[in-house]
């Protein structure tokens, strides 16, 4: 049987192979439909592509084929000669401590994980190892608990016969049921976690525009690139405008890392943008001074009053720390004020024009006033927070779809491993279903009792996923907190409807 394993494996490698590199042509090609082409290229395999693929795919089935070939083994040659071999019937307390021992080793992993939570790539480590430790801790007490599940799942219909035999056929199996249901709480486990990252990023970037843009208006480029000076000098003065300023970008390496520096007007900048200064303040900032956020601060080890060397477009130079603040998913870097920014090199074009409407003036007045100036200036856009909000998350569900179309072939390899897992457990039953029929069950009973039955499986193993998915959802949204994913929400209207395969 094992040597079976090793052809079918080095086949099914092979094919795999080929199928995978077609499928990266059509990711490539999905990639440009949705804006975000790949630079053009020859198709390249690496010789450890071949080797990694043909190395997993080889072992995975060796020992997907060695595990039921040991327990063949056991069968003594005389029954096995009979036309129905039943195997002799292990104890599930190995697997049951195993699985205990796993779930710990899984808290422990979460825990340091959120521990190092300011080493991320670290954190996301031990998150992982975590995951996987639950995962294997699942389907090995699995076949336990799944016996208890499937007696509350299977109560609404065990007063009928049909109901009552399909509820007892998954209890009476607890291997092959945890082996069914493992095979999909893997699968939904990964799109729910993946889900309530996505959700809860999209809702930390509504959170810091809501708390942190204080504009009405804001003129940005098309693809977010600058644009002339020209556009500033046509808004400023709009009637019905508070405050009309604008900001410039740039780029500066301190100590070998590079960072954004952002200028602006201090005076003016404060009134359309919440900073929360931990230390100094944005009037403090005057020529060669800056704000620098505080994880940048930390990274650097930069202090208030420092004086630092950095290089600038134009060569090196130094910048004074006038203050730090707590940075934002808009807000990070350098701050600095026009002409510091200007005195180092950078190009005169503007990132972005702040409009802030008078209290007694009327938004939508101001709006038609802002869209007749840039008539003139077809390369920018006019936005305000409700219009930045969709346009980032329209980026988020970009690549979060990607996400989702790659852990769609998980989902596609546990339907396959359904079907196989319920088809076997139906051919297994034949004599069974035989005597069934033979004592009146009509093929209508027989076929709600199988449909239940995979109803029930499918249930116990889709809300084993959704619970995992869940829990290491809100895991990574911890994680990454630091990163700016600060607010955690989980996506009901995604997580409720999920398929239950019958």
């Amino acid at each position: 049987m094992v040597g079976e394993a090793v052809v079918i494996g080095l086949v099914s490698s092979a094919l795999g192979l080929v199928g995978g590199i077609g499928i990266s042509q059509l990711l490539r090609l999905l990639f440009s439909q949705f804006g975000a082409a790949l630079p053009a290229g020859p198709l390249v395999i690496e010789p450890r592509t071949v080797v990694v693929a043909t190395v997993v795919g080889l072992v995975v089935t060796v020992l997907s084929a060695y595990l039921p070939a040991r327990r063949a083994a056991l069968i003594p040659p005389i029954a096995a000669m009979r036309e129905e071999v039943t195997l002799p019937t292990r104890s599930l307390r190995t697997r049951t401590i195993l699985g205990v021992v796993l779930l710990v080793l899984a808290v422990l992993l979460a825990r340091h994980a959120l521990q190092v939570t300011a080493d991320v790539n670290q954190a996301a480590m031990f998150a992982g190892l975590s995951a996987l430790a639950t995962l294997i801790a699942t389907i090995a007490v699995a076949p336990v608990v799944g016996r208890g599940v499937l007696k509350v799942l299977g109560a609404p219909f065990a007063w009928t016969p049909v109901g009552h035999l399909a509820q007892e056929n998954g209890r009476r199996n607890p291997r092959r049921t945890a082996a069914t249901a493992g095979a999909l709480a893997i699968g939904v486990a990964l799109m729910t976690s993946v889900g309530v990252l996505a959700a809860s990023a999209k809702a930390s970037v509504d959170q810091v525009v809501n708390d942190t843009i204080g504009a009405d208006f804001i003129v940005l480029g098309a693809t977010f690139q600058p644009f002339s000076p020209a556009v500033f000098t046509a808004l400023k003065g709009t009637p019905g405008a508070s405050v009309v300023t604008y900001s410039r970008n740039a780029v500066v390496s301190v100590a070998g890392q590079q960072s954004l520096v952002t200028g602006v007007e201090p005076d003016q900048f404060q009134k359309v943008f919440t900073i929360t200064m931990t230390s100094g303040a944005v009037s403090d900032l005057a020529l060669g001074g800056a704000l620098v956020d505080s994880t940048t601060a930390s990274r650097d080890h930069l202090t208030l009053g420092q004086t630092v060397n950095a290089t600038f477009v134009n060569g090196p130079g130094s910048l004074r720390i006038d203050g730090i603040y707590t940075p934002s998913g808009v807000t990070q870097g350098f701050i600095v004020n026009i002409p510091t920014l200007t005195s180092v090199g950078s190009l005169e074009r503007d990132s972005a024009v702040y409009v802030r409407v008078a209290p007694s003036s009327s938004a939508a007045a101001v709006r038609a006033e802002l869209d007749t100036r840039l008539k003139a200036f077809p390369s920018v856009r006019l936005t305000n927070q409700a219009d930045i909000k969709v346009q980032i998350d329209a980026q988020f569900d970009r690549v979060f779809g990607f996400i989702y179309a790659l852990l769609a072939l998980a989902v596609v390899v546990a339907f396959l491993g359904i079907v196989n897992t319920l088809a076997l457990s139906v051919h297994e039953r034949r004599r069974e279903v035989g005597l069934l029929r033979a004592v009146g069950t009509s093929r209508a009973q027989l076929r709600r009792m199988v449909i239940l039955e995979s109803v029930l499986i499918a249930v116990f193993g889709g809300v084993v996923g959704i619970v995992i998915g869940i829990v290491y959802g809100v895991l990574l949204q911890k994680v990454l907190e630091s990163q700016g994913v600060k607010a955690l929400a989980i996506p009901t209207g995604q997580v409720t409807p999920v398929p239950v395969t019958d």
